[in-house]
Protein backbone atom coordinates (compact mmCIF):
# COMPACT_ATOMS: atom_id res chain seq x y z
CA UNK A 1 0.00 0.00 0.00
CA UNK A 2 2.81 2.45 0.77
CA UNK A 3 4.32 1.83 -2.67
CA UNK A 4 1.07 3.02 -4.22
CA UNK A 5 1.10 6.18 -2.10
CA UNK A 6 4.72 6.88 -2.94
CA UNK A 7 3.99 6.28 -6.57
CA UNK A 8 1.18 8.85 -6.54
CA UNK A 9 3.40 11.37 -4.74
CA UNK A 10 6.16 10.72 -7.24
CA UNK A 11 3.78 11.22 -10.15
CA UNK A 12 2.60 14.51 -8.67
CA UNK A 13 6.17 15.69 -8.15
CA UNK A 14 7.05 14.80 -11.75
CA UNK A 15 4.00 16.72 -12.94
CA UNK A 16 5.07 19.71 -10.83
CA UNK A 17 8.59 19.49 -12.29
CA UNK A 18 7.17 19.60 -15.80
CA UNK A 19 5.03 22.63 -14.96
CA UNK A 20 7.99 24.49 -13.45
CA UNK A 21 10.33 23.61 -16.33
CA UNK A 22 7.74 24.81 -18.84
CA UNK A 23 7.35 28.11 -16.97
CA UNK A 24 11.13 28.61 -16.80
CA UNK A 25 11.54 27.86 -20.50
CA UNK A 26 8.71 30.22 -21.41
CA UNK A 27 10.30 32.98 -19.31
CA UNK A 28 13.65 32.34 -21.01
CA UNK A 29 12.43 32.22 -24.60
CA UNK A 30 9.90 35.05 -24.33
CA UNK A 31 11.91 37.31 -22.02
CA UNK A 32 14.14 40.23 -22.92
CA UNK A 33 17.36 38.71 -21.56
CA UNK A 34 18.93 35.41 -20.67
CA UNK A 35 18.13 35.95 -16.98
CA UNK A 36 15.06 34.37 -15.44
CA UNK A 37 13.34 35.71 -12.36
CA UNK A 38 10.94 33.72 -10.24
CA UNK A 39 8.67 35.23 -7.61
CA UNK A 40 6.10 34.20 -5.02
CA UNK A 41 3.48 35.36 -7.50
CA UNK A 42 4.70 32.67 -9.89
CA UNK A 43 4.19 30.05 -7.16
CA UNK A 44 0.63 31.24 -6.63
CA UNK A 45 -0.05 31.14 -10.38
CA UNK A 46 1.27 27.58 -10.56
CA UNK A 47 -0.86 26.42 -7.62
CA UNK A 48 2.16 24.62 -6.21
CA UNK A 49 3.24 25.29 -2.61
CA UNK A 50 6.26 27.60 -2.40
CA UNK A 51 8.26 25.03 -0.44
CA UNK A 52 7.73 22.43 -3.18
CA UNK A 53 8.73 24.89 -5.90
CA UNK A 54 11.92 25.76 -4.01
CA UNK A 55 12.75 22.10 -3.47
CA UNK A 56 12.11 21.20 -7.11
CA UNK A 57 14.19 24.09 -8.47
CA UNK A 58 17.03 23.12 -6.13
CA UNK A 59 16.88 19.53 -7.40
CA UNK A 60 16.78 20.66 -11.02
CA UNK A 61 19.92 22.72 -10.49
Amino acid sequence: MTNKVLSNESKQENKNKEIIIKLLLDKYFYGNSNEISFSKKDCKNLNIPEFDVTRIIYRLQ
